[in-house]
């Protein structure tokens, strides 16, 4: 696969010449498709393209954009993995904390702990629901709130709170429930 480019600003020298690419440029459409295709050895999941596993499904690798993570069954294998995807792509290996939204908490026991406490507390701070609990009440069909409903709209922006909240319950089905 080759890419072509127009002579970058600066280095215009006025002819119609195209620079041929010897790698991948951060930013160019066809970034992930080269970084995909890096991965050649590994197997690409039909029930999610993002995800690669090596022949003896030892390796997993979850690939988004310009951000991955790998988990692996054999450690031995995951440093010599880790040492050609350094030489081969020069990117920094660390340890990871945070994914795609995801809090990844490492515990003593070798398990992993995977929870949204940061969103769910910025949830929770931006639309002032800090005092806010499950509460049952019963309404009377006769009542109408539409002289405080007007009032209650300028205070908080509906949508955003009704997709937030739908998000939290979607992902985190025991989160509503007791």
């Amino acid at each position: 696969m080759e890419t072509s480019m127009k002579q970058p600003q600066g280095y215009e020298d006025g002819t119609q010449r195209v620079c041929k690419l010897k790698k991948s440029l951060y930013g160019l459409q066809q970034a992930p498709r080269y970084r995909n295709q890096k991965f050649k050895c590994f197997l690409q999941m039909n029930s999610n393209p993002c995800l690669f596993v090596n022949k003896d499904k030892s390796i997993f690798l979850i690939l988004y954009v310009d951000d991955g993570r790998i988990v692996a069954k054999d450690d031995e294998k995951l440093q010599e993995f880790l040492k050609n995807l350094e030489e081969t792509f020069n990117d920094r290996i660390e340890p990871v904390n945070y994914f795609l939204g995801l809090q990844i908490q490492h515990l003593d026991d070798g398990s992993i702990s995977i929870h949204q406490e940061n969103y769910c507390r910025k949830v929770r701070d931006f639309f002032n629901m800090l005092n806010a609990n499950p509460v049952s009440v019963l309404f009377d069909k006769s009542l109408t709130c539409l002289d405080h409903l007007e009032k209650l709209q300028e205070d908080i922006p509906y949508r955003k709170a009704v997709g937030s909240l739908v998000y939290l319950a979607v992902v985190h089905k025991l989160l509503f429930t007791k």
